[in-house]
């Protein structure tokens, strides 16, 4: 269980892998992507699964090319189907390295729902794992529910060596007493189990009305802060871009 000093000094472990650059996401290391409903977060996350699969940048960040698995249960199948094929129609992406799964039914801080997770990990082996959204893979809001979907992500970590992406919704805005939305950071993430775990939080805010978002980062392991960034999102491909 511990390591001496002497031995932390003379150990020299391999440098951890950027999977995301700036310190966006490292190997063994877990980030939250939230925002308020309607802000295409999983459109986002989405590119972000066929960017790590074929190791080009996502929104100006670069990636290293990854196993991705990506599950997710807000969109019917057949839809899923369509827009996947139209994000990744001008991309090539290498046999393996891109695999999704639509599951409605499961529960990943229960025994059941855990296991097929796993199971289908060790089939596929990814190297990054998203789950989108966090509220549909478990049975509520509770603090030991969210503790042992928490617990069960870090198994995967460790056994498997992955990183983990996850898709959350933010709180309920909070305003002053004149009406004025209070802007919170991170801490509009919803629930602090989440955010305490987190190594990263990155939110996704912007005008409704328009398809102009801007990410916000809140990282733990990146050397220097990065600055909001500006994106867009192109209808014609589902994609967005860095403006």
């Amino acid at each position: 269980m511990f390591q001496s000093y002497q031995d932390i000094m003379v150990s020299v472990p391999e440098p951890m892998k950027e999977v995301i650059g700036g310190g966006i996401l490292l190997e063994g290391t877990k980030i939250v992507l939230f925002g308020e409903p309607k802000t295409y977060k999983s459109l986002l996350a989405e590119q972000l699964a066929f960017c790590l699969s074929t190791g080009n940048p996502w929104v100006g960040f670069k990636t290293e090319q990854s196993v991705v698995g990506y599950v997710q249960a807000e969109v019917p199948r057949p839809m899923f189907r369509i827009r996947t094929l139209k994000m990744g129609r001008n991309l090539t992406v290498p046999h393996g390295f891109l695999n999704f799964a639509t599951q409605r039914n499961l529960k990943f801080d229960r025994d059941s729902g855990f296991d097929e997770l796993y199971k289908a990990c060790n089939k596929i082996r990814p190297t990054v794992l998203i789950v989108d959204p966090i509220y549909k893979f478990t049975s509520g809001s509770e603090e030991p529910t969210l503790l042992r979907f928490v617990d069960n992500m870090d198994k995967l970590i460790d056994d498997f060596g992955l990183s983990v992406v996850l898709i959350h919704h933010s709180r309920k805005p909070r305003s002053t007493a004149q009406g004025a939305i209070i802007d919170m950071g991170g801490s509009e993430l919803r629930g602090p189990i989440i955010e305490q775990w987190a190594d990263g939080i990155i939110r996704i805010r912007g005008d409704l009305n328009t398809d102009d978002r801007t990410l916000d980062f809140e990282l733990r392991h990146a050397e220097t802060m990065i600055q909001p960034t500006d994106i867009k999102l192109d209808r014609k491909r589902l994609w967005f871009d860095r403006v």
